[in-house]
Formats: structure tokens, sequence, C-alpha cells
């Protein structure tokens, strides 16, 4: 299973909005309020256990992958409720979110936006999330 597998099944069963978690972007006409989430950077950790030819090597490697999620709303209040629950869902987990391992959720930037379509409110948060995968995966 992948990283956004993971956030899909991990946010659909917790948050609120159930299974309006969407990649990249909204569908049109899609129920507010709702979530969607994108990769914004991925740095994996380079050390003896990750390369294949070091006999201390696990098969696994460890990454901080920052993700954008976008909270939107009817208003403002509901995206920013949307966000505020995300990150009490979020911040401080650790565990597996499908057969991937998450080590941590750290809170980065939270922004303030809007979007051009009419009653469409939005709340920016970026999450660093630490996980471990198989290497190849």
């Amino acid at each position: 299973m992948s990283l956004a597998a993971g956030i899909y099944d991990f946010l659909s069963a917790g948050l609120s909005v159930g299974e309006r978690v969407y990649p990249l972007t909204l569908p049109q006409g899609v129920t507010l309020p709702a979530i969607t989430y994108q990769v914004v950077s991925d740095v994996v950790t380079i050390s003896h256990s990750t390369m294949q030819d070091h006999p201390t090597y696990t098969g696994t490697q460890r990454s901080d992958t920052r993700v954008q999620f976008d909270c939107y709303g009817r208003d403002y209040d509901e995206a920013e409720a949307l966000c505020d629950e995300l990150r009490s869902l979020a911040v401080g987990y650790r565990g597996y979110w499908g057969d991937v391992e998450i080590d941590s959720v750290i809170p980065d930037v939270r922004l303030d936006d809007w979007d051009e379509t009419p009653g469409v409110w939005r709340v920016i948060q970026d999450l660093i999330i630490g996980h471990r995968t198989a290497a190849g995966s």
C-alpha cells in the first residue's frame, strides 16, 4: 500500500467528512466540507540499513513526507473546524496507515486561503509525516 492510500484510509475512517477525502483536487459538485491532499516533498533518509549491499540492510527505508491538506467548507468556520479536526486526529500519531508504519506526524505551515468558487472556503495545513516503507515501494 502506498502512503497516499494509507492517508485516504486513515482520514476517511477518522474524520467527520467520511469518504470525502480526495487526492489533489475536489471533484466537481462535491458536497462540503471535504478535504484534499497532495505530497509536496519527500525526503528519504539514507543509512547503512537502507543500502542493499550493506550487511545491516533491513529492506525498509525511512522518509519524511510533507503533505499539504486543503480543508474546504461552505464558510470559513467550517473549513477551520475541519482543519482543527485533522490536526487533532493526525498530529502525534504513531502506528499504521494501511501497511505504512507512521512514526511521527508533525504540524508545519498552516494558512488561510480562499477559493474563487462562490461559497467555498479553504484552510491549508501542511503535515510532515515520518514513515517507513519497504525499499522500492
